[in-house]
């Protein structure tokens, strides 16, 4: 994440909220859910880690801890179509915490995204079916009248171009929409920002080349190729070479359409349902790449090795310079990613160094010192290496206050990873001689 979305230390919202998370184990989990969902898209790991992250917003309270995880799993759960009465479950709940415009705005948006993937999937399967435009309108207009943060404005217009595409059948008004949308996420330029720039640039190719000006898609997507996080976004990948692979096709261009149509079956991905508000399309690639043999099979075989010469000439130079170009590119990309995390890692760790617990006697112990914790007769006992401290309390409660390093390993123990030197299925060894046992309950956890 970007310079912005940290202040003093303290992890801010994406959207541009102004009360920030204030729990140091909240801000772990939100991270963590970040990083496996949009580098490495884990749902299920990253569903995990959200979880935990709202649990922690009960338990202390904290409206816009909680808000913060919602926010998230709505946008987990709205591409998981079998997940519909537990995204309804964390819609209502939203909901009944709307503090501001701000949140009015993403209620409205999460309920306009689930009508508009019903209403596209109903006219894919259903002969004679006409969706409620007044509805949509309506609510458009009623969401670009709220005063909201620029990401926010961005993800209304993104929602409201792929409307255009694919219900109202108005791709040139789609396309300017996605226009409105990248200047708000190019004038953020943060790490969220940023990815949803891409898609918005691929979906203003998608929205050209549905009216038909194929040389504006192919340029727009060669646009969404330069962008920094291509790369590691398999779906978006898989969506430009399908598109520029038609383009090309649509254009007689039959040599350029079979190279990408080869690199889209070379992604390596997996896609599920459709998801519209990302406005990813399905297609039968099997059909086209059969349609594109028959082509070929047309052409006299001295222009098809004319052709064929000149293409493998072409193409033999351009897998050279792009080759040389993305290794470049990805270099730079690295080096500035490398930079970007050391400096997040830098102030994580600023974040629990500073963490300590306070007891009531007014001791304290600083969590880069702490051991272990044990219960007995209700009191928990702190240990560290030169003193331990006792303090009224429940383990499950004070499990919620430290960072994922500390973990429960007995009904009676909590050990600081840190400091394990050994471990067996029964115990674990911490330094200084000191044994932990180890319950099957909690086995897991290491």
């Amino acid at each position: 994440m970007k310079r912005g979305t940290y202040q003093s230390g303290v992890f801010k919202l994406s959207l541009n909220r102004k009360e920030p998370v204030k729990s140091a184990a909240a801000l772990h989990y939100l991270l963590y859910g970040d990083i496996q969902n949009q580098y490495f898209f884990n749902d299920s790991l990253a569903y995990r880690y959200y979880r935990r992250a709202l649990e922690i917003g009960e338990n202390h309270r904290e409206v816009a801890t909680e808000n913060a995880a919602l926010q998230r799993l709505l946008g987990l759960l709205l591409r998981k179509p079998k997940k519909l009465s537990l995204y309804k479950q964390y819609l209502a709940r939203y909901q009944g915490q709307q503090q501001g415009e701000e949140d009015y705005f993403w209620t409205s948006y999460y309920k306009l995204s689930f009508r508009l993937n019903s209403d596209y999937l109903k006219t894919t399967s259903v002969e004679v079916f006409q969706p409620d435009l007044n509805y949509y309108r309506e609510t458009f207009d009623s969401l670009e009248r709220l005063e909201v943060s620029k990401y926010s404005r961005a993800a209304g217009y993104q929602m409201r171009g792929i409307y255009c595409d694919l219900i109202a059948k108005e791709p040139a008004m789609g396309a300017e929409y996605f226009i409105k949308a990248q200047r708000e996420l190019a004038a953020i330029g943060w790490f969220y920002s940023e990815v949803k720039l891409l898609r918005a640039q691929v979906n203003e190719g998608i929205a050209l080349k549905l009216e038909g000006d194929y040389q504006g898609a192919i340029k727009q997507f060669m646009r969404g190729i330069q962008n920094a996080h291509f790369d590691r976004s398999g779906y978006v990948k898989e969506v430009v070479y399908q598109n520029l692979s038609d383009c090309y096709g649509a254009l007689r261009q039959h040599d350029s359409a079979h190279v990408y149509l080869k690199k889209r079956n070379q992604v390596n991905t997996t896609l599920g349902n459709l998801r519209v508000t990302e406005n990813i399309f399905i297609y039968d690639y099997e059909q086209q790449l059969k349609q594109v043999g028959e082509v070929n099979k047309q052409l006299t075989s001295q222009q098809y090795l004319l052709l064929a010469g000149a293409a493998i000439l072409a193409i033999g130079m351009i897998i050279v310079y792009r080759k040389w170009k993305r290794t470049h590119q990805r270099k730079q990309v690295l080096e500035s990613e490398n930079e970007r995390v050391k400096e997040e890692i830098k102030t994580i760790r600023s974040l629990v160094d500073r963490d300590r617990i306070v007891l009531k006697n007014k001791a304290f112990i600083h969590l880069e010192d702490l051991r272990y914790i044990k219960v007995e007769d209700h009191y928990l006992w702190f240990y560290t290496a030169s003193k331990r401290e006792f303090e009224r309390g429940k383990l499950k409660d004070i499990l919620l206050e430290l960072p994922p390093n500390f973990v429960r390993c007995h009904r009676s123990y909590i050990v600081n990873k840190n400091y394990i030197e050994q471990r067996s299925h029964k115990e674990v060894k911490l330094d200084g001689e000191i044994y932990i046992p180890i319950s099957r309950m909690y086995k897991d956890e290491f």
